[in-house]
């Protein structure tokens, strides 16, 4: 996360900073505005890890700052937690910019084609005796070149 956040202080010096070249103008460089920046983190599965590593990165961009201060209804004024955010979680399925290519047509057409090649049947056939061992280890999951995307995303998140 140590990464991430130093990328958002890079960041916020490159863009959020008037000195900058690429200073983009008219932004809220102090406090995060969210008309002007809206961010989107993709919850379930690895969502978690996702989650932490644009918070960690949005902190580094807007640091956290007792001037974000929200007055309610009744006068009471709230700070915003770690000086304010502005991350939204959503559901892949929900949200289609997160991952615009599952239940995609086009795209399933494509990967469909790209499996039926001689290419990657060759690939697959050369690839057999590795996901063949491979099997003990990732708990009977299916080990196939068609798959080992799949594979290794539920292996490393379960």
């Amino acid at each position: 996360m140590t990464d991430l956040h130093l990328l958002g202080t890079q960041l916020r010096s490159a863009y959020l900073n008037p000195t900058s070249s690429s200073f983009i103008t008219d932004i809220s460089a102090d406090l995060a505005n969210t008309q002007q920046v809206k961010v989107l983190a993709k919850v379930g599965g690895e969502g978690a890890v996702v989650f932490d590593s644009a918070t960690a990165l949005l902190q580094g961009l807007f640091p956290p700052t007792t001037r974000n201060k929200l007055r309610l209804a009744n006068d009471t004024v709230v700070m915003a937690p770690l000086g304010g955010y502005i991350l939204e979680t959503v559901e892949p399925g929900n949200n289609r910019s997160m991952e615009s290519w599952t239940g995609c047509p086009a795209f399933e057409k494509h990967i469909a084609a790209f499996h039926k090649s001689d290419a990657f049947k060759a690939k697959a056939e050369d690839s057999e005796p590795f996901f063949r061992d491979l099997k003990d280890f990732v708990f009977a999951r299916p080990t196939t070149l068609e798959n080992i995307w799949n594979a290794r995303r539920l292996y490393l998140t379960s």
